[in-house]
Order: structure tokens, then C-alpha cells, then sequence
């Protein structure tokens, strides 16, 4: 006798498949949509977290910037009040006054940039946070024109060494401490000022081919002070300034 296997549960219909595959399909697609959200609110928030620090670091630089502007246009006024000095009969002129202008001249201001967040954002990758063109553009025209003051500092570095060196071959530096008394000039009083530039301090040669270079790497010094001024730090200057806007206008920061 057979035995005839009967199932009683219906057969399901090929829509309910369908329903159940879409139902599946949309549960992974919505939990894409949310891990997507939820990514690109990270990497906003990284974004303007290192918009905030480099518009510190930027604003901290300008404002050095400004400085330096203002205290190289002092040094080059010095340096031409030497170099007309020295044109002169100059030992008819009080060593005093010599010895300050010299003094004056020589004194310098290195710019030191903070790059800390600007070099983070170009060696680790972290600039693909940043999506607006502009803005990545502006920070590479940034990051290019420090790199142009820095080496336009190593060579006003090498101008000066030169005439330092010669400076100690023309003046002597034990008249300074004996006027100064270890304080800079600039930062002494104006009525001391004008008694030093009377004292007749003797210099330790007239040597006038060793005045006449002097003189030319004091020239020298001013063109490359000039340059530093006028173009590279006045460039970098508005470059800072429109980076600034720019990352205010992008991340609404104040």
C-alpha cells in the first residue's frame, strides 16, 4: 500500500519574495545612508575643528607679519642714515653716532611661522576634508609663499653675517658694552641716545677700502630688507588675509 506525502501549508507567492528582498534591500540601504550621515558630520566637524586652528595659527602670523613690516621699515631708514655716514669725512663725525647707526643696523627680526596645523594638513592627507576648491587653493598659495620668506630669510641671514663680519673689523665692541650696558639700543631712552651719539668713540680702522665693502654689503642688506618688505611679506600678508576670510566664509567661524 503507498503512502502519498500531502502538505497542507500554501505555496508562497513570488511577491512575497519580492516584498521580503525589497524589505532587506532597504534596510541595508537606509543603514548606508546612516553610516554615510553619519561620516560626512565627522569629517565636517575635522574640518572645521582644523579650520578653527589654522585660522588661530594664520591670525597669530599676521599679526607678526605686521610687525615685522613695521620694524624692517626702521632698520632700512638706519641702514641709509650709515650708508650716508660713511660717504662722508667720517672722522669728523662723533664715533658715538657712528657706533649707533652701526649698531642699529644690524639688528634683525626673524619671522618665525607656526606651521604646525598647515604642515599636519598637507603631510597626513587631512586637506581631503576640505571641499571647497577655493580654499584648498588658497592653502597651497599659503604653504608656497612661507616657503618663500623662509628661504628669502637664509639668504638675508648670509647678508648679514657678511656684515657683521666686517662691522667687528671696523668697530669696536667693547665701546658698546660701555654704553649700553648689555641693554639694545632701541630699547634706551632718547635723551641717552643723543649723548651717546656725542661721545668720540674711536673706531679700529679707517681703512678706506674695508669701509667701501662695508658699505656695499650694507647695501646689500637694504635691497634684500626691501625685497623681504616690500614683496614677500606684504604678498604673504594678503595671502593670510584672504585665507582667513575664506575659512570664515566656509565654517562660519568668528
Amino acid at each position: 500500500m503507498e503512502v502519498h506525502a500531502h502538505t497542507h501549508t500554501p505555496r508562497k507567492k513570488w511577491t512575497h519574495y519580492f516584498w521580503e528582498f525589497l524589505m532587506l534591500f532597504l534596510a541595508v540601504f537606509c543603514g548606508f545612508l546612516a553610516e554615510n550621515i553619519r561620516e560626512h558630520k565627522i569629517e565636517h566637524q575635522r574640518a572645521k575643528d582644523y579650520a578653527m586652528s589654522l585660522m588661530e595659527e594664520v591670525a597669530g602670523d599676521t599679526m607678526a607679519l605686521n610687525h615685522s613690516i613695521s620694524y624692517y621699515n626702521t632698520k632700512t631708514e638706519n641702514i641709509d642714515l650709515l650708508i650716508a655716514l660713511l660717504a662722508g669725512n667720517i672722522k669728523q663725525i662723533p664715533g658715538g653716532t657712528l657706533y649707533y647707526f652701526a649698531d642699529m643696523a644690524m639688528y634683525n627680526n626673524q619671522i618665525i611661522f607656526n606651521k604646525t596645523t598647515l604642515l599636519q594638513l598637507i603631510n597626513s592627507g587631512a586637506l581631503r576634508y576640505f571641499t571647497n576648491r577655493k580654499l584648498i587653493k588658497c592653502i597651497g598659495e599659503y604653504d608656497q609663499i612661507l616657503q618663500k620668506v623662509e628661504n628669502s630669510e637664509t639668504s638675508a641671514q648670509t647678508i648679514l653675517m657678511e656684515a657683521r663680519r666686517l662691522q667687528f673689523k671696523i668697530f669696536d665692541f667693547k665701546f658698546k658694552n660701555m654704553y649700553s650696558n648689555g641693554q639694545a639700543l632701541n630699547s634706551i631712552s632718547s635723551d641717552s641716545i643723543l649723548l651717546i651719539k656725542k661721545i668720540q668713540f674711536p673706531l679700529i680702522t679707517y681703512d678706506p677700502t674695508l669701509l667701501s665693502e662695508f658699505t656695499s654689503w650694507l647695501n646689500m642688506r637694504r635691497a634684500n630688507l626691501k625685497i623681504n618688505m616690500n614683496v614677500r611679506l606684504i604678498d604673504t600678508q594678503n595671502k593670510s588675509r584672504e585665507l582667513i576670510a575664506l575659512l570664515k566664509k566656509e565654517y562660519h567661524l568668528e
